[in-house]
């Protein structure tokens, strides 16, 4: 315990012996008490509250992430999320050890584990809906937290909270045995003049992003240093926990390269973007496709194009809260192109309350929850749901979830919003294109006709237009919808 906790125990001893040296020990002998009273009341039931409640507490402690991009999920989007992915499976049998055992869930910017929080427990739930007696739920997530599940951050705090919430209600698992994995970012240890940007630093692994050759990264006129030649023997567990992954879900750092590190010291902060950019040459070079996918500025699509490559290949689920303006934005034809071409887009979510767009903590940026799936085979419809209202909590969305199974398309029984599916009658690029909002050609918008106005897309836009009388409109996101034959708005 002292070796998972050690910034939090030692916090509070320094807390308490600055305490003790005053002599007044009566109200902390009572806040003690009080303290452990309401501990142990919290510990007989945290288990069962379903998502990750202390995130709030992380960003109160840590104080604002923003220069890196960390946005943590909303624990209620998170629960969204994980109830949406399994989804995508169809009908399995979730009280089977061997399905648990191949289901390995990867998060690659795990914060303090929201969403693999999340995901444990919706998972959880399935096998207890199977019939799964508590001992055997107990002894699957277990075997989950132990092989399976695998969070990879930058932040060493975020992990701690990680690992209390993913083993929360279960002693039996060895924290020394959880999936979770602190990945460098900053200086390195053994040399400071070089530097590792976390995660990303993925993209330089043979194992992750195969190549036959080096990128020539001597060529560019600014280079922080040079890919591995080999993999890094340091990042191997990392390697190991994120490849082949079954599942990958996340809430990507979305932020510019240039605000990378915005608390470390300038001549560190200045190296991490050309470290970003090395990373990208190196993911280029073995996958060309991606060369227009990556923004030069933005950390999100790398992320995405990481994910891409830690999935398995034939039957990899990408679950991903996205920026919406990312997908449908008139600039970002390519990454709506590859994911159409790699994926099936099962489903995409999006709230239309005025105030609660957003599926992350701390932000206003209109967010989608995206589950896509790799496919083999036909392809089979999107489900869009437009949501007018959030749910405020998981009961509520357990609710929601109970409709949308017994009413795919239509309005929402419970009142909520709508769901709809687009027939994907054309080729799949083309289609997915118009399901994220964008256009096969951004010169020449799409004509109103009936069967535009009935689309998914218009339907999603009409109803914001219905709610939002005094709802601001960015001129970027206005310049979009009037590009898609909106033209009142």
């Amino acid at each position: 315990m002292r070796h998972h906790f050690r910034p939090v125990l030692e916090t509070a001893v320094s807390v308490i012996e600055a305490v003790e040296d005053t002599g007044k020990l009566a109200g902390l002998e009572r806040a003690l008490r009080h303290i452990t009273a309401e501990a142990e009341r919290i510990a007989e039931t945290y288990a069962d509250m379903g998502t990750d409640h202390a995130c709030p507490l992380l960003n109160r402690v840590m104080g604002n992430q923003a220069s890196d991009g960390a946005y943590f999920t909303r624990p209620v989007a998170a629960s969204i999320a994980a109830r949406l992915t399994p989804d995508a499976f169809g009908s399995v049998d979730w009280s089977a050890p061997p399905l648990w055992e191949d289901y390995k869930i990867v998060d690659l910017a795990c914060g303090s584990g929201t969403l693999l929080a999340a995901m444990l427990t919706d998972m959880k739930r399935r096998a207890s809906e199977k019939g799964a007696s508590a001992p055997q739920i107990a002894s699957l997530q277990k075997l989950a937290v132990e092989k399976t599940v695998k969070g990879l951050d930058m932040n060493p705090v975020s992990l701690q909270l990680a690992a209390a919430q993913l083993t929360a209600g279960n002693q039996d698992i060895r924290y020394r045995q959880k999936g979770l994995y602190l990945m460098p970012y900053g200086p390195q240890t053994d040399n400071p003049a070089l530097v590792s940007v976390g995660t990303l630093e993925l993209l330089g692994q043979k194992a992750i992003v195969p190549r036959n050759s080096e990128p020539a990264l001597t060529d560019e006129p600014v280079a922080s240093q040079t890919v591995w030649s080999t993999d890094d023997a340091e990042l191997e567990d990392a390697v190991d926990a994120a490849k082949n992954a079954r599942v990958v879900i996340m809430n990507s750092p979305f932020t510019n390269r240039t605000k990378m590190g915005e608390k470390l010291p300038k001549v560190i902060q200045q190296s991490l973007r050309p470290r970003v950019d090395d990373m990208e040459r190196a993911l280029v070079h073995s996958d060309e496709a991606l060369e227009d996918f990556v923004e030069k500025n933005v950390l999100e699509p790398l992320y995405t194009a990481l994910a891409d490559k830690c999935l398995q290949e034939t039957s990899g689920v990408l679950t991903m809260v996205n920026p919406t303006v990312a997908l449908c934005a008139p600039s970002a034809p390519e990454k709506r192109r590859i994911l159409a071409q790699r994926y099936h887009i099962h489903t995409v979510l999006t709230c239309h309350q005025p105030g609660q767009t957003n599926m992350s903590q701390n932000t206003s940026i209109n967010e989608s929850i995206i589950v896509a799936k790799r496919h083999d085979g036909p392809i089979q419809p999107t489900r869009f749901i437009n949501l007018d209202k959030f749910p405020l909590d998981d009961t509520e969305f357990a609710d929601l979830h109970d409709c949308l199974a017994h009413c795919p398309q239509g309005p929402i029984p419970n009142g909520c919003g709508e769901a709809s599916e687009w027939p994907q009658t054309e080729s799949k690029s083309a289609t997915v294109l118009r399901q994220f909002g964008g256009l096969l050609n951004s010169r020449k918008p799409p004509t109103n006709t009936r069967a535009t106005r009935n689309s998914p897309v218009q339907k999603q836009l009409a109803c914001r237009h219905r709610q939002k009388a005094s709802y601001r409109v960015d001129p970027s996101s206005r310049q979009s919808l009037e590009l898609l034959g909106v033209s009142q708005y």
